[in-house]
């Protein structure tokens, strides 16, 4: 029996040991994650109206302006104004990771997809989103486009109904374009 512990009492501690380091590293890269997202919607929110190049065509035709921001190509700013958050929107190719990005649409097409990680700093906030909040989207050409949320739906809405749709992997809201 005192074999049997002297081995798996170490084995124990290794395990334990293990896990210690892989969550300390975890939390070593998500704090680097949200520094970038922070230094990047910084950087964006200076250079919104210095916009130089066209960039995302959505279906319609529209383009999004896309421009290079600290390595990152950003389509433009999100914030929602009642929970004083606010985030540089990436292009499609984006890392999810570093910000949230467009998945499809664009805001003069009415029909514009965000998606975000469910990440605290990111939109990990979004079942507290209700009704009639208010959320604004920046282009990168200064075009502003002030939302208002219509349904916080965990099912998807008809294509009609909706002008913005933002998502997590837990939530979905949804908004019509309040004014422009």
């Amino acid at each position: 029996m005192k074999k049997r512990t002297d081995i798996l009492i170490p084995i124990g501690a290794a395990a334990v040991l293990a896990a210690l380091a892989l969550t300390i590293y975890l939390g070593f890269q998500r704090q680097n994650w949200i520094r970038k997202g922070e230094q990047l919607a910084d950087a964006v929110y200076a250079a919104l109206p210095e916009q130089t190049e066209p960039g995302i065509a959505d279906g319609d035709g529209e383009v999004l302006p896309v421009q290079e921001i600290n390595e990152t190509d950003c389509v433009g700013m999100l914030s929602f104004p009642e929970y004083e958050k606010k985030w540089a929107v990436g292009s499609p190719y984006t890392d999810i990771n570093l910000c949230p990005v467009i998945v499809a649409g664009s805001p003069k097409g009415k029909d514009m997809v965000i998606n975000g990680s469910r990440r605290s700093d990111q939109f990990g906030f979004l079942e507290s989103v209700e009704t009639d909040d208010l959320i604004v989207f920046e282009d990168l050409n200064g075009d502003v486009w002030t939302y208002q949320v219509t349904d916080t739906a965990d099912t998807e809405l008809d294509d009609d109904l909706w002008d913005l749709a933002i998502s997590s992997s837990n939530s979905t809201i949804y908004a019509v374009l309040a004014q422009n």
